[in-house]
């Protein structure tokens, strides 16, 4: 299973982490053994988060097999262990006479099986490079003649032989392992969504987690911005657009020059246009914008076209099926739309999340600016569920 903010969502909603943690074990070795039936030596790589407990479970349950010998190394010290259902599984496996455990270790400390277990990282990892410890190990392992299982998703850098993924495919050529639980309970935002958009990256400087730019019709929707912006450690700059008879124009693009610059020196970009306003908006202006930039840019659903796209786009328009299917079509990785209900979709695999904001207009425009300030330093779908589960906290408390 993935990594700590599904954990902390997990233990939100209240589900039983310890059986389903050991369930994915059992389920897992029963797939390993099925694959190697003449196997009966067996090594794990293992990280310090949720994919080395799903690999420890697995270990533990291959090894009421007595006739099997299996080694355990820990690719990290055992202290900096966070999970604590890792670490009570760390002290059972030191009891277990056909387990070898091995803390601390390097790349150089590891020996290969009949069969070879990887559980460094899960999906968690983000697209962040691996640290020079596991980036070593991975080189060791992927020159290994046995065979190399990857648990749920594979570490970046080398093929395993097999991927056995929890739940839904993680690559390509996954198979899947199905648990009892209801698929959807993992895809269910919550505060550890809102915690991942709080993790320091490593270009994040004295505190800025970016900065953004914003291209509007209402002054009052900016300063929403502003505050936004400022809680979140995000610079922010406006421009707003003046109506004049047939033509929208931007004041500050007398100095072409300043507009350009703010263009490039944004991090995400912002395009909030009333729909009555959309005719006024020159053909130039939004090209200017598109074309160089929709690979960091919010726009509404008007805007859009295929040669146009954009990170984010929202919309009260149209139905969720054709909104899905404009989100297949686009490269956009997050696409809102204000229905009977709130449907965000978002990922590879189409996933949304429902949330009731139909009514309430302030509300929806929050999710919009929201994410795009997170979006400043996290991926778009990362800055959705974060903002979504901030809204339904809201939403909650003022019921309260």
């Amino acid at each position: 299973m993935e990594g700590s903010t599904l954990y902390k969502n997990l233990e939100y909603y209240k589900v039983d982490l310890k059986n389903l943690y050991k369930e994915a074990g059992e389920k897992l070795a029963e797939k390993i053994m099925n694959t190697f039936k003449n196997a009966s030596t067996f090594t794990f790589v293992l990280g310090l988060g949720g994919n080395a407990t799903d690999g420890i479970h697995t270990a533990i349950s291959l090894s009421k097999r007595e006739t099997y010998r299996i080694k355990i190394y820990l690719i990290g010290r055992q202290n900096l262990v966070e999970n604590e259902i890792l670490s009570e599984c760390i002290r059972q496996v030191k009891t277990i006479p056909n387990i070898e455990f091995y803390n601390d270790c390097y790349a150089r400390d590891v020996k290969q099986s009949e069969v070879n277990i990887e559980a460094l990282v899960g999906t968690g990892l983000n697209g962040k490079k691996l640290n020079k410890r596991f980036y070593d190990v991975i080189r060791r392992i992927s020159h290994f003649q046995n065979p190399i299982v990857a648990i749920d998703v594979p570490a970046p850098h080398y093929t395993p032989d097999f991927t056995f993924s929890i739940n839904y495919p993680k690559t390509q050529h996954a198979e899947v392992i199905n648990l009892s639980i209801n698929p959807d309970t993992l895809n269910l935002i919550g505060p550890g969504d809102l915690d991942e958009i709080w993790i320091p990256n490593s270009y994040t400087h004295k505190n800025k987690n970016g900065k953004i730019l914003w291209i509007g019709t209402s002054g009052d929707d900016f300063e929403m911005l502003k505050t936004l912006s400022e809680d979140y450690h995000v610079e922010a700059k406006g421009y707003l657009l003046q109506r004049e008879e047939r033509n929208i124009e931007i004041t500050a693009l007398q100095q072409k020059l300043d507009f350009l610059n703010d263009m490039e020196w944004s991090d995400h970009i912002i395009i909030d246009i009333e729909k009555q306003d959309l005719e006024y908006l020159t053909i130039n202006l939004l090209g200017c914008i598109l074309k160089n930039y929709s690979h960091k840019s919010t726009i509404p659903y008007a805007l859009f076209t295929k040669e146009y796209s954009a990170k984010i786009i929202f919309t009260d328009k149209s139905t969720p099926t054709s909104c899905l299917q404009t989100y297949q079509e686009s490269n956009a990785e997050v696409m809102i739309y204000f229905g009977i209900q709130t449907r965000v979709y978002y990922g590879s695999e189409f996933r949304y999340s429902n949330v009731n904001l139909r009514f309430n207009k302030k509300l929806q425009k929050i999710l919009i600016y929201q994410t795009s300030v997170y979006c400043t330093k996290n991926k778009p779908w990362s800055a959705v569920r974060a903002s979504l589960f901030q809204i339904q906290e809201s939403i909650k408390s003022t019921k309260t």
